[in-house]
């Protein structure tokens, strides 16, 4: 091989020296890329894009694992946590009753069958968050308040657990469960049951004593110090004081004249009051009061409510199923212990003072505003 040759070859591995001020020897086989490319448009794009965004739509099965993720973080440590999964499944609630699926019934029930302990839960975001899920299933799903009357008893049991707990916030927040109740369950089903013992234990939550009329030790679980902070917090108050005034009212006022009509108006229905008494009842044990079914039959229907020296406690043996009776004992035992903290209230004015004279023509009218 002749030298030129090998002298070729060799400056393909020397290292040649840079000098300054000048670039880098680039090397021979090197590609241009100096060239400007020309741009493609697709008008069409933009559509089919949207399009295909349109579809992406949140599925059923997705939303199910979504829901029913969200649900094992109910038990969180964190409060945020926990605020966050509730918001998540109230936001979806509204595709479940759009799928017209039978099932979807046993997913809500079992949202309240996991929910039911954030009603005492230490953070006011979290019990707030949980009255706002409560309100979502009754207004968006259809059969939202058939479910709420079918958990009434659970439901009962955690508001009373609210209503008697140490701590003052969940205490205080109660009025706004009980208030749910009220307005979204069917009918009278929750005076039916526990007018009396919601009564009992609600009215310490406004810091209003319940003295037996024997003399004996109050119903009242309130210290002295959580009645100065009750009076002082007048937001809850007025929470409170119209979640009364709406227990109250469902309890004492009569509905069948109003729901039938009168006569020769347009919703008078001549053969719902005649044939009502021979149709299936519009509630389940409508005769459980007379106690057919039970030895321990201490007493007639209307002892308790006709004796004058019964505590509020013995009260609580006493049916409520019938509008009379809730009336007659709401007068006789209740109302002078309601309006004298009444008319203390209604001097503040303001908006505690408008709700306070609503409850006071309320329980002063005998259920007639």
């Amino acid at each position: 091989m002749s030298k030129k040759k090998k002298t070729v070859k060799q400056q393909d591995f020397q290292k040649k020296k840079l000098k300054i001020g000048k670039g880098k020897v680039q090397p021979s086989n090197i590609t241009n890329t100096s060239f400007v490319s020309k741009q493609i448009k697709l008008p069409n794009q933009n559509k089919l894009t949207s399009n295909t965004r349109a579809t992406n739509l949140p599925t059923l099965d997705s939303v199910k694992k979504l829901i029913a993720n969200k649900l094992l973080l109910l038990t969180h440590y964190s409060p945020n946590v926990r605020k966050d999964s509730l918001q998540v499944i109230s936001k979806n609630i509204k595709i479940l009753n759009e799928s017209c699926n039978t099932n979807n019934n046993a997913l809500v029930n079992g949202i309240l069958n996991k929910s039911f302990k954030l009603m005492c839960d230490d953070d006011k975001d979290v019990r707030n968050a949980y009255a706002e899920l409560l309100i979502e299933i009754c207004e968006t799903y259809d059969n939202g308040r058939l479910l709420l009357e079918l958990n009434l008893d659970k439901l009962v049991l955690y508001l009373f657990n609210a209503m008697t707990h140490i701590t003052f916030g969940i205490k205080t927040n109660s009025g706004m469960f009980l208030k749910i109740l009220c307005k979204y369950c069917p009918g009278d089903i929750l005076v039916r049951r526990y007018f009396i013992k919601v009564l009992n234990t609600f009215l310490p939550v406004l810091g209003w004593s319940i003295d037996n009329s024997d003399g004996g030790s109050s119903n009242n679980t309130n210290t002295s110090s959580n009645i100065v902070v009750i009076n002082k917090n007048v937001k809850s108050k007025i929470i409170n004081l119209e979640a009364l005034t709406w227990f109250i009212k469902m309890g004492i006022e009569e509905k069948d004249g109003k729901e039938m009509g009168k006569e020769g108006d347009d919703n008078f229905n001549y053969n719902k009051i005649v044939f009502k008494k021979y149709l299936l009842p519009e509630y389940p044990q409508p005769y459980k009061h007379l106690k057919l079914y039970e030895r321990d039959v201490n007493m007639v229907a209307g002892s308790v409510a006709d004796s004058k020296t019964n505590t509020l406690q013995d009260l609580l043996n006493l049916s409520m199923e019938d509008y009379n009776t809730r009336l007659d004992i709401f007068n006789r035992y209740y109302k002078p212990l309601i309006e004298p903290h009444l008319n203390q209230l209604i001097k503040e004015g303001g908006e505690l003072g408008k709700m306070t004279n609503n409850c006071l023509k309320l329980v002063s009218g005998d259920g007639r505003i």
